[in-house]
């Protein structure tokens, strides 16, 4: 298998990554599980000791998270169905230092879904190897990144309010203009009995 090209944008890397898994024969995603099972219980074995080192500022760290949750689910919530365009604000300066080394690594190795790990491996190694410098220039972009794309989504999250409320000041006119027609209907047909009536009385 080819490598990847490096002008993919990281979304479409994800895309060809993900043809690559599923032809992944089942050992061998098998033993990705395992990994990933036991890098999640080192993360929560982390975790748990993280709070209890926090002590007292433990319940502030909890309502922080707290607050943080509900503000991501009310953005959803507000984004909706139409979420084209949101983008992760989480990318990290290890992921920035991935794009920008896994298609040379990877072409290095002579490509093929069963180098991607020894790839993935390597890198982990180079990036603890980095000095810091160049560690914290990676997470400075990481930072202008994620910067860039929290404006671009509070932007667009904003703009779809505005289109849903203008849409549903549409269809609120729309009943009410509805409602008044049938109104006025009724009236109309009203006056016209009355008037037939007083016409047959005379």
């Amino acid at each position: 298998m080819a490598a990847l090209p490096a002008e993919l944008n990281i979304r479409e890397k994800m895309q060809k990554l993900g043809h690559m898994w599923k032809s992944c024969p089942i050992t061998e995603k098998e033993n990705y599980r395992e990994q990933y099972m036991n890098l999640k219980t080192e993360y929560e074995q982390k975790l748990e000791q993280f709070m209890v080192d926090l002590g007292p500022k433990k319940e502030e760290y909890v309502a922080q998270l707290t607050a943080y949750k509900h503000k991501k689910q009310d953005f959803r919530k507000a984004v909706g169905d139409k979420r084209k365009g949101i983008q992760g604000t989480n990318t990290s300066g290890y992921t920035l230092y991935l794009q920008d080394n896994f298609a040379a690594s990877w072409d290095a190795h002579g490509g093929g879904r069963e180098n991607v790990p020894i790839v993935m491996k390597e890198l982990a190694g180079r990036w603890k190897e980095l000095d810091e410098n160049t560690k914290l220039g990676y997470k400075a972009r990481a930072s202008l990144v994620n910067s860039e794309r929290k404006a671009k989504n509070e932007m667009l999250v904003e703009k779809t309010v505005k289109v849903e409320s203008a849409s549903k000041e549409k269809v609120g006119d729309k009943k009410t203009d509805t409602k008044k027609a049938a109104v006025s209907k009724k009236t109309k047909e009203a006056s016209a009995k009355k008037a037939a009536v007083a016409k047959d009385t005379k």
